[in-house]
């Protein structure tokens, strides 16, 4: 019967360095597969650098998603009302596609139109209190 638990780890030959040495400029290292990852002050910066600017792509890319998809969302719009026989089926289509973009764009992280439905919803809320 096989146990769930990882077996015991095997200890370090004297071929094999262990995990944790100090490497020559006196930079701790830790062994992470076959790279070294030195703890340097250099070296932290180029992967800040580095994490930041992968964020801003992958923002760049869910914002230009989120665009491809209202354009077609437009397209379809357009469409419909140019084959609708009254104004009230149409309505209701786009009253739908705005909740559903408006999840869609929460969900993808749009800060934008997050701010844009939080600050109607306030609005509306100050109005109803104000009734």
């Amino acid at each position: 019967m096989p146990s769930d638990s990882p077996p015991p780890p095997l200890p370090p030959s004297p071929e094999q360095p262990s995990l944790e040495a100090t490497h020559n400029d006196g930079a701790e290292v830790k062994h992470a597969g076959i790279f070294d990852l030195r703890t340097s002050d250099k070296n932290a910066t180029k992967i800040l650098d580095v994490d930041t600017e992968n964020e801003t792509v992958q923002d760049d890319r869910r914002e230009e998603r989120f665009l491809w998809v209202c354009a077609c969302v437009i397209l379809f719009d357009c469409a419909v009302m140019l084959n609708a026989e009254n104004i009230i089926a149409p309505l209701g289509i786009i009253l739908l596609e705005v909740m559903a973009l408006i999840v869609l764009a929460k969900r993808m992280g749009i800060e934008e139109i997050q701010e844009l439905v939080y600050g109607l919803i306030d609005r509306v809320r100050k109005v109803r209190d104000d009734v």
